[in-house]
């Protein structure tokens, strides 16, 4: 690493106890030992199918050679053909285990419920989702405008536990961009927003707090990937859509705190970049910036079909305009990735922090050991972030 780069932290700052009740149990999803033993079931199931079909054809050659009429009953048939069904069955299951192990994407039953949910495959039940047992899980209609040229989306809200719509207490509130392609129930899947905030609460390390993940998606001219930008090129106006529509439906849906301070935005991946850019461009709405996986700029596909001109991108590419931004008012930013990502990735990111700290801002930079550019490094990292998040609120309301 460059000597003027900063040493991001890796080892654990939380206590042992909570990092493992964050961790998601009974479930046999993301276990590569049953990965491993699927795997080498279904080869081997798939194997002893060969061989008996093999040892059958070599009893009807025989039979030819001797004279006899070659039949193989149907019984037989039928028996090695489920062998090798079941055995290539087992086989794919074991391999997609071990790649959700690695990936993080549907870590709990539950969690699997809930991606059926966001896919409109099954129906949000009063039974919270995702691991939430004290917190609740709600789908929130944010409406689209013909001016932004977004439909009506849901977006997944978690509200703490002892949440009272008509109580005295007003709720920070912290919004997650997804990743692309990706949908924002995968927060509270893959994520596993639920059970982190549950944890945290009950622990003492955030206060409670509302979590919403509105939709960034786009239908336009640009495609899903929309990068959060407002399109100069006729597209969707994603930027607008998040800073205006979406925080002005929450704010008049639950009782949250409304000031800056009070209202956090983060993502993961593309989500990320979301979050920073979107963040940093709107230094007067929200009070902290939660960066997981971020990249540095909004890559050339939603360059070429969401902006016009490269000033445009220059305005929308952190690493561009960092070193020379004006801070009106001051933004921690918390910034994390895998230790596995890429080398270039991590780079960048570590730029970004440097760049921030001498614009004189907080950051937070931290590498999770073992942890690549997944949804589980994206799971890893929120605790971290969400508690980074809270003592900035604490230190801004003089605690």
């Amino acid at each position: 690493m460059s000597a003027d780069l900063p040493t991001p932290e890796t080892d654990p700052a939380l206590p042992a106890d909570v990092l493992r009740d964050l961790q998601p149990t009974g479930t046999y999803l993301t276990s590569y030992p049953v990965a491993v033993g699927l795997a080498l079931l279904g080869v081997a199931v798939v194997v002893w199918a060969v061989v008996r079909a093999r040892r059958a054809r070599r009893r009807r050659r025989e039979q030819r050679e001797r004279g006899e009429a070659a039949r193989r009953p149907l019984r037989s048939r039928f028996a090695t053909a489920g062998l090798a069904v079941v055995g290539v069955l087992s086989l794919v299951l074991g391999l997609a285990i071990g790649v959700n192990a690695y990936v993080g994407y549907v870590p709990t039953w539950d969690a699997a419920r809930v991606q059926l949910v966001g896919l409109g495959l099954a129906d949000l039940s009063s039974r919270s989702p995702g691991g939430a047992h004290r917190g609740q899980v709600r789908t929130l209609a944010i409406p689209g405008t013909a001016a932004e040229q977004i439909d009506d989306q849901d977006a997944w809200v978690y509200l703490p536990p002892g949440f009272d719509p008509d109580g005295p207490t007003r709720y920070p509130v912290v919004y997650l961009i997804h990743g692309s392609p990706d949908e924002p129930s995968s927060w509270f899947a893959a994520g596993r927003v639920p059970r982190t905030m549950d944890v945290l609460v009950r622990e003492g390390l955030v206060d409670p707090m509302i979590v919403v993940a509105p939709t960034v998606n786009g239908t336009g001219p640009g495609g899903l990937d929309t990068e959060c930008l407002d399109s100069t090129k006729g597209g969707e106006q994603v930027e607008t859509y998040l800073t205006k529509t979406v925080v002005d439906t929450v704010d008049a849906t639950y009782p949250t705190l409304t000031d800056r301070e009070h209202r956090i935005i983060g993502g993961m991946s593309s989500g990320g970049f979301c979050a920073l850019n979107v963040g940093l461009r709107h230094l007067d709405l929200y009070g902290t910036i939660l960066g997981i996986e971020p990249y540095g700029n909004p890559g050339p596909g939603p360059e070429r079909t969401m902006l016009s001109t490269q000033a445009e991108i220059d305005a929308n590419t952190p690493t561009t305009y960092l070193p020379t931004m004006t801070f009106t008012h001051p933004m921690p930013v918390f910034l994390d990735s895998g230790e596995d990502a890429p080398e270039e990735a991590l780079t960048t990111v570590r730029q970004m922090a440097a760049d921030l700290e001498k614009q004189g801002q907080t950051v937070e930079l931290r590498e999770e050991p073992g942890e690549a550019h997944t949804w589980s490094m994206a799971a890893t990292a929120l605790p971290y972030g969400l508690v980074f998040a809270q003592r900035q609120m604490d230190a801004g309301d003089g605690g």
